[in-house]
């Protein structure tokens, strides 16, 4: 790809990430105010949390057919211009329309979180490991900016529908910018090599192989854990008798930490023995969730977690977008954050009434551990597994 062209994708790519997490996690912060003015209960008001995971599940195993249908670049155009409408719809009503935004935005992540990946694939195959090391650290930052501007801005005085509407303008700016992009993909298709259009791999195709489903073993795990601890940490550090600042700085910590592991966690995959490195990071994140337990140095542990998660996204990442055929990856990355993201959603619940049968914090990290190891042993075997000389022919 020329120069000029692979910045303005990369751009494009990375400024269409920066918008597929904020509008989801500026929404907690100010929940407390938009569960009065909409008159939410508590199931409605956990149903706020919960319906974009569940759609980042449910909706990710639309986008093959439209890959197919429309390609990789059109149909992420399309995911942003539905993000779009559904910020336009949500703040600016009743429940109704609140719900019907929230719901056309979370199909528009979940189309966005499968696509991206099979872009990077086709237009970065020999610069992977930076670039999906660059997309993963966008999301961190799109998820910490979501929830670091929406309680600045009530404290501005700015009413809740603005405070989480803030993010209309950016999503607009990315659909302009990816309009953009797609006239100068065109453009170097045409003029250019060009590529051969091979349709995407079915899902039933993908779905046979058990290097599929390590992956998205290892993706839900990933996010299972990463959206406990995103709930637990603040309460945690209560526990510990901290005030509600502590608590936020703390989550806080553990967002920002994020972006540097993201970054650097492609280059695991790439490591000449990934025993070694996986493990190292296995025990550190373990170490991570034990320090959340001690009063002295909780804080110090989520930033450790935050560090390691990133680490642990970016390999997710990687493994999806690291397919010997570009036309497998929106396949695998349907499979695979299709069925992570719906693990994800239903562990928190699962954990928490766990911790809530046992009035302890204890018992819920001691799962996170385990889930860790999982996450760990599996990520070991899906580096061998893509490494292997079969995988190299093609087989």
């Amino acid at each position: 790809m020329r120069a000029r062209s692979g910045v303005v994708l990369l751009a494009g790519v990375l400024t269409v990430t920066l918008v597929l997490r904020a509008p989801i996690t500026s929404v907690p912060p100010a929940l407390p105010v938009l569960a009065t003015a909409l008159g939410l209960g508590p199931v409605g008001a956990g149903l706020v949390t919960s319906l974009p995971l569940i759609c980042f599940g449910v909706f990710a195993f639309l986008t093959p057919r439209l890959a197919a249908r429309y390609g990789a670049e059109r149909t992420l155009w399309l995911a942003v211009a539905v993000l779009l409408l559904g910020q336009l719809v949500r703040p600016f009503g009743g429940v109704v329309p609140f719900f019907a935004g929230t719901l056309l935005l979370g199909i528009g992540i979940a189309v966005g979180n499968v696509i991206v990946p099979a872009i990077a694939r086709a237009r970065f195959a020999h610069r992977l490991a930076p670039v999906m090391g660059g997309y993963a650290a966008t999301i961190n930052l799109s998820g910490a900016a979501g929830a670091f501007a929406t309680a600045p801005l009530l404290g501005l005085g700015w009413t809740w529908p603005w405070a989480i509407g803030v993010w209309i303008l950016p999503t607009a700016l990315a659909l302009g910018w990816w309009t953009v992009g797609l006239r100068v993909m065109r453009r170097y298709d045409a003029a250019g090599p060009g590529r051969v259009r091979t349709p995407p791999a079915s899902l039933a195709t993908l779905a046979a192989r058990p290097l599929t489903w390590a992956i998205a073993l290892v993706m839900g795990l990933q996010s299972l854990v990463f959206y406990s601890l995103v709930a637990w940490i603040p309460l945690i550090m209560i526990g510990h008798g901290m005030n509600t600042q502590a608590g936020g700085l703390a989550a806080g910590l553990f967002s920002v930490l994020g972006m540097p592991g993201s970054y650097l966690g492609a280059w695991l995959t790439r490591a000449r023995r990934p025993a070694v490195a996986f493990g190292l990071l296995g025990v550190v994140f373990v170490a991570g969730l034990a320090m959340l337990l001690h009063p002295g140095l909780a804080i110090a542990g989520a930033g450790l977690c935050g560090l390691c998660q990133g680490f642990t996204l970016a390999a997710a990442l990687t493994f999806i977008a690291h397919q010997r055929h570009p036309q497998d990856v929106p396949a695998v990355s349907t499979l695979a954050q299709g069925a992570g993201y719906l693990l994800a959603a239903a562990g928190p619940v699962l954990l928490g009434a766990l911790v809530g049968a046992t009035g302890s914090f204890t018992s819920g990290n001691a799962v996170l551990v385990g889930m860790v190891a999982l996450v760990t042993v599996t990520s070991v075997g899906v580096c061998r597994a893509e490494r292997s000389p079969a995988r190299q022919k093609g087989c």
